[in-house]
């Protein structure tokens, strides 16, 4: 039986899936086995996979093409490790991730997932930022890092390994299209602490260039209305024992509202313009986020859109200095 399982839940990467699976197999820890869950792919993903014989690689499908997050709890299913991570198949794990990660899991058995630093990359593989917590390694109490976590996702998903008993214990990824991973964070913390490895162990492929966007005006709308669901789910049962967190609940839906507004500058259909913005005043209805609404109506889109371009940017800029490594 594998110590640590990959899971690759694929479909249509096949500029990226040989990288993908080469960095999953490079691990300077023998004790793993990569499994890539082809989701009934069009491009030449499967011809890409037929290139490698390693016996650790275990390639399976679904009877039926799946979403995302579905696709992800399908791969999973598969899984013999104690511990996995599940890597999207444009991203690429450095050599000694599995081992470090593992390490942490190993010394700490409180600890339900452990997630690092990574490396933002366009397209074509140039490094283009990073995301790095300002803090050191670090070990902390679940139920402490919840507050943290209503905010919004704290971790790169694709840096995390996670004890598969606490997964399966919380019920895995739910039918989600965006955010999946946000979600299974609140639910594991909710049974045991999280870990933090300061080193950088991932190269995490984001998309900022045209070519390369997602459909994010499409997207935007069900990414709302998720994140709405997610805060009537948690807020009420978290408060119940966490009366403290009641203030942090109503600023982190308005921050999360805010960010939709920004985003929603760059939205020309009026119809889903209209919709958006009612889902974002029923995720907070606050001063600032009527105040930013009613600019945005007024003709400021491209002042937003400006000013959220320059925080970006001024962001990995500060992280550049920081970390310059």
């Amino acid at each position: 039986m594998p110590k640590v399982s990959i899971c690759i839940p694929t479909y249509n990467q096949g500029r990226y899936i040989g990288e993908c699976v080469r960095s999953a197999l490079n691990q300077t820890l023998d004790d793993i086995e990569v499994i890539v869950s082809v989701n009934h792919c069009t491009d030449d993903t499967e011809e890409v996979l037929k290139g490698f014989s390693d016996p650790r690689l275990v390639i399976v499908k679904p009877p039926e093409f799946l979403q995302m997050f579905d696709n992800f709890n399908f791969c999973i299913s598969h899984v013999k490790g104690r511990y996995f991570t599940f890597l999207c198949s444009d991203d690429i794990l450095f050599p000694e991730f599995a081992a470090l990660q593992s390490m942490v899991l190993d010394e700490h058995q409180n600890v339900v997932f452990v997630h690092s630093a990574a490396e933002l990359i366009n397209k074509d593989g140039r490094v283009v930022g990073r995301e790095k917590s300002i803090h050191k390694s670090f070990v902390r109490k679940g139920t402490e890092e919840i507050r943290r976590y209503i905010y919004g996702p704290r971790c790169v998903g694709d840096t995390a390994m996670i004890r598969k008993s606490a997964y399966d214990m919380v019920g895995g990824f739910k039918s989600l299209k965006i955010i999946g991973d946000w979600d299974l964070w609140l639910r594991l913390l909710q049974v045991g602490d999280v870990a933090y490895n300061q080193q950088t162990l991932l190269k995490y492929r984001y998309w900022l260039d045209e070519e390369g966007t997602r459909s994010h005006t499409q997207r935007l709308l069900t990414q709302a209305e998720e994140t709405i669901a997610l805060y009537e789910e948690y807020e009420p049962k978290l408060l119940e024992k966490h009366h403290d967190l009641r203030n942090d609940f109503a600023r982190a839906r308005e921050r999360q509202a805010l960010s939709f507004v920004f985003s929603l500058a760059s939205v020309d259909d009026i119809e889903l313009r209209g919709r958006i913005a009612d889902a974002i005043l029923r995720l907070s209805n606050s001063w600032r986020v009527r105040l930013v609404l009613n600019a945005l109506n007024i003709g400021a889109g491209p002042a937003l859109l400006l000013w959220r371009s320059f925080k970006l940017g001024l962001r990995q800029k500060v992280k550049a200095l920081l970390y310059p490594n």
